[in-house]
């Protein structure tokens, strides 16, 4: 699932032809791991349809839509977390929180 996020953070980068720039956090303290990117955002008007399957912002043939979706299903049923998308200044950061036990 980091695998997709990064991905998707580096088809943004390219997509925008500048520098860019990926970050992973992990916080264990939160039980937290975000990566974020300045690869321009999401348009918000498909920011809560990006977890759809099949929904891609990318050119026909260039993306199939089933990876955040995939990511988002294998997190929650398997890792008890849950996958979040937020648009920043210049990017997306994706975030994973593991729910705590107890």
């Amino acid at each position: 699932m980091i695998l997709n996020l990064l991905s998707n953070s580096k088809d943004a980068i390219i997509e925008r032809k500048e520098e860019g720039k990926i970050k992973i956090y992990i916080d264990s303290d939160s039980k937290e791991i975000a990566v974020e990117d300045n690869g321009g955002g999401i348009k918000e008007e498909i920011l809560d349809k990006v977890f759809e399957p099949y929904f891609t912002t990318k050119d026909e043939g260039e993306g199939t839509g089933i990876g955040l979706y995939m990511s988002k299903i294998i997190i929650e049923k398997y890792f008890n977390a849950s996958l979040d998308i937020k648009n920043t200044q210049n990017g997306v950061v994706s975030y994973i929180r593991f729910n705590k036990k107890g």
